[in-house]
């Protein structure tokens, strides 16, 4: 049996002198501060109400039947997280209607269920509760996500404040402001791959069928280990260390057939398969991208993101070869970029939409920076953290 090598630098790194910043609790105290220094002001400037998180429009919401604290915004479509909301009032719900708010896609909403579901399960389903916990789930995400960053950096030999790489994606700023899912989503598949590093194949399996009930997106991680997994079985490559073993199988046939079974189980309940309803956000390669470019004059926070966007892109594909991370890793991140720049212009419209569709793209691109020997995870983490500030800035009033 090959197994895929998993370097001594962690338990080297662990044993080695570190300078009093050097711990990974303080990266995950630094992200916190920032969650919270940014959901504290955005909560200030909408008048303590912290439903307004929730962006409710009365497109889907009868401000008469929803409960009373819930904001509504008139004449307004409102925004995911609104159905996330729903969804923390009943996870499980087999109705479109309820508390005066509608499903757009009932099956596409409540196939991404982990989020409404701890927050149910904190809450109670108490509708003036569930709008704190949404947001705590969030902040909370943040700290862990600078902890499972901070770990990451030392395993691959690197201070632990680079792993704030991860956190200071601005995307999850835009995530924090309105209650959506992508920093769990995060938080668990970038826990699935530091658990297959450390070859815990069943806590691995776990945390990714999680990450993918959360939002599906996450399933091009486990795509990226079925594919190297796949190849090794039908070309085995020569050289001790090289393939990946075979315990590694349930870490994606357990995402996998999960992700199946709950499909068919929305399909019953909604008569419609969820991945077939959200098949209109992908289209040909490049043309949502193109036509979205071709759409400018833009303002300058949409244009710093395109070019922070096309620098991450870049540095990691160059990175690729020279970089130590995993080929599972890698491609990941190469299935991740087909994926974005075949986005449709459903996708390709506003920043809230594609920040947060990258955000697979940019935690994979970043594992690949990380464990390459240079000073570009560094430079990332900087512009990242800087247009972090920017986007926090323009968000805390946006609504």
């Amino acid at each position: 049996m090959r197994v895929e090598s998993t370097p001594l630098r962690f338990e080297t790194l662990r044993h080695a002198n570190r300078s009093s910043w050097d711990h990974v609790w303080l990266s995950a105290v630094v992200a916190t501060a920032a969650a919270l220094a940014v959901s504290g002001a955005r909560i200030v400037g909408l008048g303590w109400d912290p439903s307004r998180f929730v962006v409710a429009g009365d497109s889907f919401v009868d401000r008469m039947a929803a409960p009373a604290s819930l904001a509504v915004l008139p004449s307004s479509a409102g925004y995911d997280g609104q159905f996330f909301y729903r969804l923390a009032l009943d996870p499980f719900t087999s109705e479109k209607t309820a508390f005066g708010i509608e499903l757009d896609s009932p099956a596409l909403r409540q196939q991404r269920i982990l989020y409404p579901l701890a927050a149910w399960c904190i809450s109670g389903g108490d509708p003036a509760r569930v709008a704190w916990v949404l947001i705590g789930l969030n902040v909370a995400g943040m700290g862990v996500l600078g902890w499972l960053g901070a770990a990451w950096a030392r395993e691959c030999g690197r201070h632990a404040l680079c792993g704030l790489a991860f956190p200071a994606y601005p995307g999850f700023v835009l995530t924090l402001a309105r209650d959506l899912s992508e920093i769990m989503t995060a938080c668990l598949a970038l826990a699935g791959l530091y658990a297959l590093r450390r070859q815990r194949a069943l806590v691995a399996a776990v945390l990714l069928t999680l990450a993918v009930l959360t939002r599906e997106t996450a399933l091009i991680i486990v795509l990226g280990v079925a594919v190297v997994w796949l190849w090794d079985r039908v070309r085995p490559t020569g050289g001790a260390g090289r393939g990946i073993p075979q315990w590694v199988l349930p870490v994606f046939a357990m995402p996998l057939l999960c992700t199946a079974a709950w499909q068919v189980m929305l399909n019953l309940r909604w008569n419609t398969f969820p991945a077939a309803v959200g098949a209109d956000r992908f289209g040909v390669p490049f043309v949502g991208v193109t036509r979205f470019i071709l759409r400018a004059p833009f303002g300058v926070l949409q244009v710093l993101e395109l070019l922070f966007v096309a620098g991450c892109v870049v540095t990691a594909g160059l990175s690729l070869n020279s970089s130590a991370a995993r080929r599972h890793e890698k491609v990941g991140w190469v299935l991740a970029l087909v994926v974005a720049v075949s986005l449709s212009d459903l996708v390709w419209v506003e920043d809230w939409a594609f920040m947060r569709a990258l955000t697979e793209l940019y935690v994979l691109g970043t594992i690949i920076l990380l464990d390459r020997r240079n000073r570009l995870a560094v430079a990332l983490a900087v512009v990242a953290g800087c247009l972090w500030v920017t986007s926090a800035v323009v968000c805390i009033h946006r609504i």
